[in-house]
């Protein structure tokens, strides 16, 4: 199967709040929810929201349903109503939170949902609570696609994502039946009553991808994304291990090439320092420095004499020479014609 493929992005739930979103949006009270974005400018999604809140009351009775559970479209359809106002950046305890969720319940009870067993509920849910109640009811929904994924069908391997989106599906599951036990009260205890109900809730605690993608890519996979690298709008090229640039590349070949120059460098040049530290001990305090002060620079040091005893002779002839033929120089100078 190829590499770009992930189950988390067919879920189930995934598709059914964007079915909330778009189906019957250009159904709603246009009206109403142009009212109510000009009473709440600050959340620019509520027009929108409004739209397509409204319209799905308008056709409830039209609303998928995967038949999950009894009143399971109300369930989703609260869940959706939380996760978007959530989304827009309301605070479920604010003033505005407040006015909004009257809006909501008005809307609820003017289209007459009480009588289709329809309310909603979910706002006098904690917010950590509805988190896992969320985690919980979509982990429910999106059963087949997590089996078909999971069982390995076309060679399917799951990647660590997936495997926490499993975990935090059972561990939610795990968690409210916990608190519940303990108090039975909080409304979000409704989701373990409606999961027990469920003829698939063993398989959904016992899920187990049976093929787990390797967290270090094979040989071969490393050449395909070598392979598979993509060019950007400013023509460069990146790949695992590869980037090229206009007319210039840097390979791995190249870092690896310059690192084996860099420790060569180093390898010489450590050996030198220690023989240079060892010399310099054995000159200045062992007898080795007095025999090579006394035999080798000795040597140079007479030799040197010497030298300078020939450039000093050499210099000594020189000015005998120059002194023999100054004055008959000179004499050819002083003669003259004197007139009589």
């Amino acid at each position: 199967m190829s590499e770009t493929v992930d189950f988390l992005n067919y879920l189930t739930s995934t598709n059914r709040y964007k079915y909330f979103d778009d189906y019957y949006r250009h159904h709603g009270n246009e009206d109403k929810c142009e009212k109510l974005k000009n009473d709440f400018q600050r959340y620019p999604q509520i027009y929108d929201f409004c739209r397509s809140l409204t319209g799905n009351l308008g056709n409830f009775d039209k609303l998928k349903s995967d038949g999950l559970f009894d009143d399971d479209r109300c369930r989703y359809l609260n869940l959706w109503i939380n996760d978007r106002l959530i989304g827009m950046g309301l605070d479920m305890k604010s003033r505005d939170s407040i006015i909004i969720i009257g809006n909501i319940t008005d809307f609820f009870f003017n289209l007459k949902m009480y009588e289709k067993k329809c309310n909603y509920d979910f706002h006098l849910i904690d917010r950590e609570d509805y988190k896992k109640m969320r985690k919980l009811y979509n982990y429910i929904m999106d059963y087949e696609i997590i089996k078909y994924y999971t069982n390995g069908e076309n060679n399917y391997e799951c990647n660590t994502k997936n495997v926490d989106y499993i975990k935090d599906g059972i561990n939610a599951y795990n968690d409210i039946k916990r608190d519940c036990e303990q108090n039975n009260l909080k409304y979000y205890c409704i989701a373990v009553s409606d999961f027990e109900k469920l003829d698939n809730k063993d398989d959904l605690l016992k899920f187990q991808c049976k093929k787990i993608k390797s967290a270090f890519p094979s040989e071969g996979a490393h050449k395909d994304q070598l392979q598979q690298g993509q060019h950007d709008s400013q023509g460069a090229y990146h790949s695992a291990g590869l980037h090229v640039q206009g007319n210039r590349m840097e390979t791995g070949t190249s870092d690896s090439h310059y690192l084996s120059t860099f420790e060569i460098v180093i390898s010489l040049f450590f050996p030198f320092l220690g023989l240079i530290c060892i010399f310099f001990i054995l000159y200045k305090f062992t007898p080795f420095g007095s025999w090579l002060n006394s035999n080798i620079l000795r040597k140079k040091k007479i030799s040197h004499n010497l030298h300078e005893d020939d450039e000093a002779a050499e210099y000594i002839l020189d000015n005998a020479y120059s002194h023999m033929n100054t004055p008959y120089q000179s004499n050819l100078h002083q003669v003259g014609y004197n007139p009589i």
